[in-house]
């Protein structure tokens, strides 16, 4: 019924926040308030999610080796992924749009990956990764002029 799709797939983050691993075991569309990284481990992949209303932040996470979120189109705040040290890969495919991103001291990140990003008011990537996609407005425009 509509009502179970809505219920499984529109994560409410308004009063609480939303962990990866809550996302992920939700099947999450929609976090109607923050998504963030909780106790997540390894490699987390959320196909399903397409939007995130407030923020994305993924911070001091030492299990977390992958992040993918393939199908996120938009965030309605900023993006934080920060100080990750065993990130290895971060991979947002279909995300155009985000208030801000910063993507910064996680010591083995490797691969960042955007390619579709069209509308960033403000972007910093530090360090450097070997592998870099911000798409083509943004290749080699962050902040500090990185990727």
């Amino acid at each position: 019924s509509q009502a179970e799709y809505t219920a499984a797939t529109h994560c409410d983050g308004r009063h609480k926040r939303v962990t990866l691993a809550a996302a992920l075991k939700a099947g999450c569309h929609t976090v109607m308030g923050d998504l963030i990284g909780g106790d997540a481990s390894g490699d987390v992949n959320l196909p399903s999610l397409l939007y995130v209303l407030d923020d994305i932040s993924v911070e001091g996470n030492l299990e977390l080796t992958s992040l993918a979120m393939p199908n996120l189109i938009h965030v309605g705040n900023d993006i934080s992924v920060e100080d990750n040290p065993n990130l290895a890969s971060l991979t947002m495919n279909s995300l155009k749009s985000a208030w801000g991103i910063t993507v910064t001291y996680n010591d083995k990140l490797d691969t960042l990956t955007m390619p579709s990003l069209f509308c960033v008011d403000d972007l910093t990537v530090y360090p450097d990764p070997a592998n870099c996609d911000l798409g083509p407005v943004y290749a080699g425009q962050d902040f500090n002029g990185f990727c």
